[in-house]
């Protein structure tokens, strides 16, 4: 783990990305998009700050079926306003002695699927049993969020088509300012990082001021 840690500036750009360069069929555009976008096209002139989570898989009218129960945030990047999706879950009235857990994604997968698996009323009322770990969380009253590195799920590209951890690291400490700002000066942040997510959240634990207090 040390040796990932002290080449912490590689670019992770997982496998599927490749693909970007290649036409694929719209259907699966909309299937491996889920995973990691490989086939949005910055057409029109428009900025990749300018982008929403509507130019994005989960954009898309199958995409936001797996959103449901989630509120959805779009929070701007403070090193260069890059768009950045959090989800959080019945999050709309944030509370300063909340418990807050901020979770983050590996190299392959949109946090969505990963942390809120068949979640929400449409779900339930389909019959498919839940594996949503936000929902375990809020159960346990812990006000948690998810957020979705560039490139993946809700989040658009950037302009390197790549991902790179310390970039990734800014991206986190952006939205645990952002969390900040919602519940107060004394909220209890923590940091939950699973795969690559777990790089990340250890590079920014090792930030002189770590903005969160657990890992």
């Amino acid at each position: 783990v040390m040796s990932i840690v002290a080449s912490s500036a590689v670019a992770f750009v997982p496998l599927v990305s490749r693909l970007s360069r290649s036409r694929l069929p719209s259907s699966a555009s909309t299937s491996t998009g889920i995973l990691r976008q490989v086939s949005i096209v910055n057409g029109g002139g428009k900025s990749y700050s300018d982008m929403t989570i509507a130019d994005t898989p989960l954009g898309t009218k199958k995409g936001s079926e797996l959103l449901d129960g989630l509120d959805v945030y779009c929070v701007p990047s403070k090193s260069d306003k890059h768009p950045l999706s959090v989800y959080g879950i019945e999050s709309s009235q944030p509370k300063e002695d909340d418990n807050v857990l901020l979770m983050l994604h590996g190299r392959t997968w949109s946090s969505v699927p990963v942390y809120h698996l068949h979640g929400g009323p449409k779900a339930a009322k389909n019959g498919l049993e839940s594996h949503s770990l936000m929902e375990e969380f809020l159960s346990k009253k812990i006000q948690v969020y998810a957020m979705d590195f560039r490139g993946f799920g809700g989040t658009p590209r950037d302009a390197t088509n790549g991902v790179e951890p310390n970039r990734c690291v800014e991206d986190v400490e952006s939205v645990l300012s952002w969390i900040r700002e919602r519940h107060g000066p004394k909220t209890d942040l923590s940091l939950l990082g699973w795969s690559q997510g777990a790089l990340v959240a250890q590079l920014a634990a090792q930030r002189r001021k770590p903005a969160f207090s657990k890992l």
